[in-house]
């Protein structure tokens, strides 16, 4: 069986076998209404929290954690630069900027498939006053969605990495800036089930 979420409003469905895999993206928030807490407690990862990362967790459970995700990696190939809106510096500093202006003592954890080129944009964007931390490396997949959903606030990518972390986030009043287009063609981008209405969309 074939589903292809873009073309259905909601996912009532009776399987005929007790195993039954749905494979698809599934970036749509209105498919899992009422079952956020099901769906926090399904993605908590079973193992236990890294050694070098206790100190960076309970920092982010302590503060106005803001999780920032720098996503470069594939998205950096002349095909994906076709096929996806690319986030630059600007984005990310302009997030920044206004979250600053909303939260009090905000701290900035940032994320990255690229984790040199984020230390490198942390270092040149945040000022003396900013509080910041960069996740180590090493983090397997796991590890880094337990970190980011652990946040209070985002500053997401178009992956559907950040999507979904931003989505388990427990925080109640969670401030997300999100990317306006997530694709280049704007046909794409008026139909997109991503961006969520109470983003501030940039």
């Amino acid at each position: 069986m074939l589903i292809y979420p873009s073309k259905i409003k909601d996912l009532n469905y009776e399987p005929q076998n007790e195993t039954i895999l749905l494979h698809s993206y599934f970036e749509d928030a209105s498919f899992f209404e009422g079952m956020q807490a099901e769906l926090q407690a399904t993605f908590s990862p079973r193992e236990g929290l890294l050694e070098q990362n206790k100190e960076f967790y309970r920092k982010i459970q302590e503060s106005q954690s803001i999780c920032i995700t720098i996503r470069r990696g594939d998205y950096l190939s002349t095909e994906n630069r076709q096929s996806f809106f690319q986030c630059d510096e600007s984005y990310f500093i302009k997030g920044i900027e206004i979250l600053k202006s909303k939260i009090v003592n905000p701290v900035f954890f940032f994320f990255s498939d690229d984790l040199e080129y984020a230390k490198q944009f942390a270092e040149d964007v945040m000022t003396e006053e900013d509080n910041f931390m960069v996740e180590k490396e090493g983090n397997p997949v796991w590890e880094k969605l337990r970190l980011m959903s652990a946040c209070k606030h985002y500053i997401i990518a178009n992956s559907t990495f950040s999507w979904w972390c931003q989505f388990l986030s427990a925080n109640p009043q969670k401030i997300v800036v999100g990317p306006k287009n997530w694709y280049p063609k704007d046909s794409i981008n008026k139909n997109n089930a991503l961006v969520q209405s109470d983003w501030i969309q940039l």
